[in-house]
């Protein structure tokens, strides 16, 4: 059996200036999930897991997606739901909006861990 055509293929992650994109990060999502903090694993293979916790009652969940670097942008889809977190990384910060089922439901905010950073406040609006 022939493989699949390139074109129908998932492009791979690519480095550039984001370079350093894997690894941990710390989420808060205000608008969708204000009582929740989520941790990102991103590995270097294109994939990575989000792993959340209800700040309130303590109920942790765990899923798995796909991520794309090009320049700074970065796209990361969730593989069991249509979340994606669509936004820019730089110094330690991603930061966009998150779209579930094509509609923009709020913003994000990322930080890597073990990297200092003052402020990751940007202006984005949903």
């Amino acid at each position: 059996m022939a493989a699949a055509p390139a074109a129908a293929q998932e492009p791979a992650p690519r480095e550039g200036p984001g370079e350093g994109f894997t690894g941990q990060w710390t989420v808060t999502i205000p608008q969708a999930f204000p009582l929740h903090v989520f941790n990102w694993i991103v590995a270097p293979d294109g994939t990575y897991q989000e792993d959340g916790r209800n700040a309130f009652d303590g109920r942790r969940t765990l899923v798995v997606g796909r991520w794309t670097l090009q320049g700074v942008h970065v796209v990361m889809r969730q593989s069991n739901e249509d979340f994606v977190f669509d936004g820019t990384v730089s110094g330690g910060c991603y930061i966009g909006r998150l779209f579930h089922n094509g509609k923009n439901i709020s913003t994000f905010t990322a930080r890597k861990r073990g990297v200092t950073v003052r402020n990751c406040d940007g202006d984005v609006v949903i």
